[in-house]
């Protein structure tokens, strides 16, 4: 079972790339700056389809809410070091190495209007969840 804090951090980790890969990718003029570029702050987050039912979780952010900091090339989650990301269509990843462990995250991001949604669908054996992360353009 993942600590709490392991799976927020995965959920805006993969949130964070998401926005960084649909602001490289979906510009259709060059001087119009992809949409997912900014600062996003978390409104909400949604795990269910949980294997242990205990990892389902449901939170609504209403102060000292995470931000995100997304530009062309990197993703900044609230003071943790940026990490670089590749964007492929509506799918962003990141890539993170700490204590010589190496944790890729590919997830689904869409942007609509101010709101940027984070899908992340974990395997099996990470817990089989559907991880839904919610954010506001601040």
């Amino acid at each position: 079972m993942k600590s709490n804090t392991q799976t927020k951090l995965i959920a805006v980790l993969t949130v964070a790339v998401i926005g960084l890969l649909l602001s490289v990718s979906s510009c259709k003029d060059d001087d119009d700056p992809s949409p997912l570029i900014g600062t996003w702050e978390e409104k909400s987050y949604v795990a269910s389809g949980c294997i242990d039912p205990d990892d389902n979780e449901t939170f609504t952010c209403t102060s000292s809410c995470e931000t995100i900091v997304i530009t062309e090339n990197t993703i900044k989650i609230d003071t943790d070091p940026a990490i670089p990301y590749t964007t492929d269509g509506n799918k962003l990843t990141i890539s993170q190495t700490t204590g010589g462990i190496t944790i890729s995250i590919t997830v689904q991001f869409s942007v609509s209007g101010n709101t940027l949604t984070i899908t992340q669908e974990e395997e099996d054996a990470d817990g089989g969840c559907t991880s839904v992360s919610t954010y506001q353009r601040v």
